[in-house]
């Protein structure tokens, strides 16, 4: 393995919950590589924006320790300055500044940065450039709050959530930004709950639940060693779903099996290593004429998650 940009050994973060201690961060340990795009993958809750804000050395581990490029972040807040950058959730910015004269404002603080017009057209953030903040939407803003984040071009780059609230359009853009900061030798640490960012994005990932790393690897071999095979969705009709349930033939080649209650229908979904043998088994049953738009597809993280948890991460 290579130079490494961050090692956490044993990290615990611990808030009050209703009087009473949780754990947010559980005694969790790794290691990224320098370079390349590396993913916290949980639902809310689940530990990821505390484990980035000890990275970046705005939040002391109750214990554990983490070294970016050797450095302690919380000590060596001076060194380490000039070395990462955050784009948290929700941050404060001037609000009575233009778009072009917030970003200048932020690269006169750093010796190498990039220029506003540089990051303005790397976010496709032309249209509001002369826009002052108070006046940008929460897309707008989510984008310009990334901007002040890469401008420094950091050696570590730290992105909570960063295509939340986005339309599709701005989030291939962001995308396409976060790509260029891993190719030019960034380490990129992002948290989501977005399957799709995640396998879209990150050379390496670690999915966290209730505090604790529960699995990590690349996309490819978590979903190789979690998750092989297909996910078959369709809408069925309610009334028939004690049918389908009690088929046992049906059972006996599934995963798993959910389903969504809509009214009368419900969407079900079900993971099966054996997709053909299913479908022949399904659409040859008295069940057929109560399925109705029938979807293929192979697993992915969604599959890879409901695995090592137990549950969906859209339940939450």
């Amino acid at each position: 393995m290579g130079e490494l940009a961050v090692v956490a050994q044993s990290l615990k973060k611990t808030y009050q919950r209703g009087g009473e201690p949780f754990w947010a961060v559980d005694d969790i340990s790794f290691e990224i590589p320098a370079a390349g795009i590396y993913g916290l993958l949980g639902p809310n809750g689940a530990g990821k924006s505390t484990t980035l804000e000890m990275i970046a050395g705005l939040r002391k581990p109750d214990g554990g320790a983490v070294r970016v490029h050797g450095l302690d972040p919380f000590r060596d807040r001076a060194a380490i300055t000039h070395r990462l950058s955050i784009q948290p959730q929700k941050a404060a910015v001037f609000q009575h500044q233009t778009v072009i004269e917030l970003l200048s404002t932020w690269a006169s603080f750093y010796p190498q940065a990039r220029t506003a017009r540089d990051i303005i057209d790397a976010l496709a953030l032309g249209p509001s450039a002369s826009a002052r903040v108070a006046k940008l939407s929460g897309g707008q803003l989510q984008r310009l709050l990334i901007g002040t984040a890469i401008i420094s071009s950091p050696d570590v780059l730290i992105l909570d959530e960063p295509s939340a609230g986005l339309d599709p359009n701005s989030r291939d853009d962001l995308w396409s930004a976060i790509r260029a900061e891993g190719e030019r030798g960034a380490t990129v640490i992002l948290s989501t709950h977005s399957m799709e960012e995640a396998e879209a994005l990150c050379e390496s990932l670690a999915i966290l639940n209730e505090g604790k790393i529960v699995a990590n690897g690349s996309p490819h071999a978590l979903i190789s060693e979690h998750a092989s095979g297909n996910v078959i969705s369709f809408d069925m009709s309610s009334s028939r779903l004690d049918a389908f349930e009690a088929n046992t033939e049906l059972r006996e080649l599934m995963a798993s099996c959910s389903r969504k209650d809509q009214g009368a229908f419900s969407e079900v979904t079900v993971e099966t290593t054996q997709a053909e043998r299913f479908l022949k088994c399904l659409m040859s049953s008295n069940l057929a004429a109560d399925v109705q738009n029938l979807t293929t597809t192979n697993a992915g993280l969604d599959s890879v998650f409901k695995k090592v948890t137990g549950r969906a991460l859209e339940d939450d």
